[in-house]
This record gives structure tokens, C-alpha cells and sequence, in this order.
């Protein structure tokens, strides 16, 4: 297909599948799969019987990269367990790590100071401190009844 002006090929169909532009006619550079959907995360560990409200996540997936947003809230028993969110929508690839920052987290001590992180081949999103140390379900105040906006991304396979 041509620009506008006629001159130049703007964008290709290559028969061994996916879209590429401006004339690049290599596969590796094609644009082969594209999805956008929603799910729904949960508390794998630090919050013990947790009851979800106004939870949700939503993410796109452009070949390997996923980018993703999450709201999540719960009430139940804050634990000593490393806090952990589970339930993204693809498991993490073996030679990339995910990353997360926070938009949000209300009113969670030590939250100017939290990150999340995507480990190899997992698809939940492990809390930590800053300092390093794991942030637990009872850190702070706790996360029971608090409402965490996340948002990050990461690469896969799938």
C-alpha cells in the first residue's frame, strides 16, 4: 500500500504473516500480533481471606511486550507474608524481568518508598521496599482495606 502522495510503500502484508511499514520487509520486524483484554488480580500472599471491591486490571500486548494497568483493593488479615500480586494475564519470559511502579497507594506507610518487580517466567508481581527488603502484607499499617493503582510492564512468550 502507498502514502498518501502514491510514491513510497507505507505499509506491507507479508505472506508469512504480520504488517511492517515504510518498505522494511524483514519478518523479524513485522507486526504480528496485537491484543488488548482485561483480568483480574489477586493477593497470592501477605493478606490472608482476602474480599475483593473495585478490583481490576486491564493490559496491552503488542508482540512480546505487555503493558498493563491494575487497581486492586481488598479487606482481610494483613500476614507477614511477602506481598504478592498474582493473575496477570501472561507468564513473564525467561530472559526479561518486569517492572512496576505505583500511581496510588493509599495511605500504605512506606509507600514513597515501595516498587514491585516481575520475576522470570512468573506472572505475579513480587512488593519490595526500596531498601530491598521485602514489603510485607503487615508492613506499615498494612494493605487490608487499602487500594493500590499499579501500573508496569514486561515481556513474554506466550
Amino acid at each position: 500500500f502507498a502514502n498518501k502522495s502514491g510514491s513510497a510503500e507505507a505499509v506491507r502484508i507479508l505472506n508469512t504473516g504480520g504488517i511492517t511499514f515504510n518498505g522494511d520487509t524483514a519478518t523479524a520486524n513485522a507486526l504480528n500480533d496485537y491484543e488488548e483484554g482485561s483480568f483480574t488480580p489477586t493477593y497470592q500472599t501477605g493478606l490472608s481471606s482476602p474480599s475483593y471491591s473495585g478490583t481490576g486490571g486491564h493490559y496491552t500486548k503488542i508482540g512480546q511486550l505487555v503493558t498493563f494497568t491494575i487497581r486492586i483493593n481488598a479487606t482481610g488479615t494483613n500476614s507477614s507474608g511477602h506481598l504478592q500480586v498474582g493473575g496477570l494475564p501472561f507468564s513473564a519470559n525467561a530472559h526479561n524481568e518486569g517492572s512496576v511502579s505505583f500511581g496510588y497507594t493509599d495511605n500504605v506507610n512506606g509507600s514513597n518508598g515501595l516498587t514491585g518487580h516481575i520475576g522470570e517466567n512468573n506472572s505475579k508481581i513480587s512488593m519490595y521496599q526500596f531498601s530491598g527488603s521485602n514489603f510485607n502484607g503487615n508492613s506499615g499499617n498494612g494493605i487490608s482495606g487499602r487500594t493500590l493503582h499499579m501500573r508496569g510492564f514486561y515481556y513474554t512468550d506466550s
